[in-house]
């Protein structure tokens, strides 16, 4: 399983690693924490975010999802939905 530094997870989703924070003490978008305490997000998180999989599922909700190498969409494999 893939694992992101909030500053990578935060270009990944579009956002700040300040709102990565604060989505986190709000629980929007909980981090896991390393055992000396830093945040880290997983590519679960990344797709649950997405809407492309359900939170504690195995399964992705499009079945047509590919990522590139450098983990972004493809245009061409955007779920339809």
């Amino acid at each position: 399983m893939s694992t992101y530094k909030p500053q990578k997870f935060a270009k990944l989703l579009g956002c700040s690693v300040k709102t990565l924070q604060r989505w986190d003490r709000e629980g929007v978008l909980t981090a896991n924490r390393t055992a000396t305490g830093r945040r880290y997000y997983t590519h679960d998180q990344y797709l649950e975010h997405l809407g492309l999989k359900r939170k504690g599922s195995d399964n992705c909700l499009c079945p047509s999802f590919k990522l590139c190498t450098k983990t972004r969409l493809k245009k061409s494999a955007q779920c339809p939905t």
